[in-house]
């Protein structure tokens, strides 16, 4: 069977890490038939420059909002992976577009933002929750358990 390329949406590509992300999926060329970055229509002014030159490397530029779950199934729609870059303020965010991919049609692998977040290696923030396992715990049931293989996950997170 040939290989099939997947058409991939990231959220959080302008970001620290998520730049990186980016440029690796952007240079890989042939591996990925669309590459879409998500952005809200301020991050987009911001970041003309980054983003016009991922357009340059053949990325589309999907403007809407994460505080508006109603832009999420559109943006969806053309895509089958998602990649989720932002970074500690939003990871709870993901809970939402998690549960928006197990109900698109289209969406099949959902890769969450834990960077910068696993707090269990830090002395610096051992006073606060941890994040990660928060989206850990509701991926497990979905498309994002595919990423994560059922690990640990806090139930009681509140």
């Amino acid at each position: 069977m040939a290989h099939q390329p997947h058409n991939i949406l990231i959220f959080g590509a302008t970001g620290l890490i998520g730049k990186y992300i980016t440029s690796a999926i952007l240079a890989s060329g042939s591996s990925f038939a669309i590459v879409g970055i998500f952005t809200s229509s301020s991050s987009a002014q911001r970041k003309k420059v980054s983003l016009a030159s991922y357009e340059q490397k053949g990325a589309t530029i999907v403007i809407g909002s994460l505080q508006n779950p109603a832009h999420i199934p559109s943006a969806y729609q053309s895509y089958d992976t998602i990649i989720f870059a932002l970074g500690r303020e939003a990871i709870t965010l993901q809970i939402d577009l998690i549960r928006l991919a197990e109900e698109s049609s289209t969406i099949k692998r959902f890769f969450p933002s834990e960077f910068s977040a696993d707090i269990e290696y830090s002395s610096i923030s051992t006073t606060e929750r941890p994040w990660y396992r928060v989206v850990r715990c509701e991926g497990e049931e979905s498309v994002a358990a595919r990423a994560y293989g059922g690990e640990d996950c806090v139930d009681d997170y509140g």
